[in-house]
């Protein structure tokens, strides 16, 4: 079950989460957070798209496009973010519409466009500290939220066989029956 299957209102989950839509493609988006680039913080759809002032935004596109995901298409657009990164500058943006939400594996599609916007502007895009809390520096970032080390470098070379890696790091082997036990409704 999906939240709208609940007739409730979405009661935001913090600032930036303002909707079902950002909670849904939060775990792919929030990526970006160690990224130049901007996650639409300051906008009414932070998390539900990622943009920047030199992003190629329709070539990006085409290209997450082609690759066919499950439950979601891309389409460009443009915002102003009123936060960093790109406070007050109008960026290029590619916006994730979730066609399917019960088949969208939002990590899955991240790792792609990440690898995508990495392939296209190598001279531009870069990887960020983002200090939180938990990690006063900000370094690693990408690491701690992916949960690998390697990952990065492996999208960076961007190999033939990145969809079979992708799904790889993505996939939970056995995850039904390892949670049964701890599941509270059917």
């Amino acid at each position: 079950m999906h939240w709208p299957d609940t007739g409730l209102p979405f009661v935001q989950t913090s600032p930036a989460i303002a909707s079902y839509e950002a909670a849904l493609t939060y775990p792919g988006l929030g990526l970006f957070e160690a990224t130049n680039l901007s996650v639409g913080r300051g906008t009414p759809d932070a998390f539900q798209m990622i943009g920047a002032p030199w992003l190629r935004a329709g070539d990006t596109v085409s290209q997450l496009n082609a690759l066919a995901l499950r439950g979601v298409i891309a389409a460009s657009e443009v915002f102003t973010p009123t936060m960093a990164p790109f406070a007050g500058q109008r960026c290029a943006a590619v916006r994730w519409l979730v066609t399917d939400a019960k088949s969208f594996r939002p990590v899955r599609a991240g790792l792609h466009l990440l690898a995508s916007v990495m392939a296209l502007h190598p001279e531009t895009f870069d990887w960020a500290n983002y200090p939180t809390a938990a990690n006063p520096t900000g370094a690693g970032h990408f690491e701690h939220l992916v949960g690998q080390a390697d990952i990065r470098e492996i999208l960076a070379a961007n190999p033939a066989d990145l969809g079979d890696r992708v799904r790889a790091w993505t996939t939970v082997p056995g995850w039904a029956a390892r949670v049964k036990d701890f599941l509270l409704y059917e």
